[in-house]
């Protein structure tokens, strides 16, 4: 759940980026397959978005959705529904690519819904049989990659050191890779964006909010 602006929650996904020393993206989603925006800060203090995503009335039709500066009051970009991202002038800067394969897909399905069938619930971070591998590409050069892999530390503390003594015994009669995601103590799983240093382009944010945008379409 997600504070409003009227000081009750609204339903929505909260996204933190982290980069190699601290978080520096915050992303809120409130449902934009009901129309409504979602918002970006840059700061996890701030009060008053940077950024407002909002779906195109022409939406269902040219898959667009605008990314707008809400200092200057201007459009800084636009992304759409097939993962590609333009300017504010809509020239096309790059796109995300889906690198996972069908078999990968098949395997990620099949996991999650086992989970789910036996204990009637799955991981909430789950891409189901969303894909968790995409090729960046910019222009029409490869430029880097976006993974879904476990964070190597933990944004937050961890509530306890290990399975309790009911999830030890349940592990012996499980599989090792469903009883080890269910039962252990590890970080969670997270996004990585990676980008080759001759390839960054000018409008840094613009990237990372495609990439943003990316990972929210990817579980629609």
């Amino acid at each position: 759940m997600l504070p409003g602006s009227n000081g009750k929650t609204k339903a929505g996904y909260y996204y933190r980026c982290f980069s190699a020393s601290d978080y520096s993206l915050l992303f809120s989603s409130y449902n934009f397959r009901s129309g409504k925006a979602g918002y970006l800060f840059f700061s996890e203090e701030e009060t008053l978005p940077h950024v407002t995503i909002k779906l195109r009335k022409s939406f269902p039709l040219t898959g667009k959705i605008d990314i707008v500066d809400n200092v200057r009051k201007t459009l800084q970009g636009v992304v759409t529904r097939g993962r590609k991202f333009y300017d504010h002038d809509e020239q096309l800067i790059g796109r995300f690519a889906d690198a996972t394969s069908w078999k990968e897909h098949f395997g990620e399905s099949a996991f999650d819904a086992l989970g789910q069938l036996i204990f009637g619930f799955g991981d909430a971070d789950s891409t189901g049989s969303n894909s968790n591998k995409f090729g960046l590409i910019l222009g029409s050069q490869p430029a880097g990659q976006l993974r879904r892999e476990k964070l190597p530390f933990y944004p937050d503390p961890p509530t306890r050191t290990g399975p309790t003594a009911t999830g030890k015994m349940m592990k012996k009669f499980l599989p090792k890779k469903i009883g080890s995601a269910l039962f252990d103590n590890a970080p969670p799983s997270g996004w990585k964006l990676e980008v080759h240093k001759d390839s960054m382009p000018k409008d840094i944010n613009l990237l990372l909010i495609a990439t943003l945008m990316t990972i929210e379409i990817n579980r629609w």
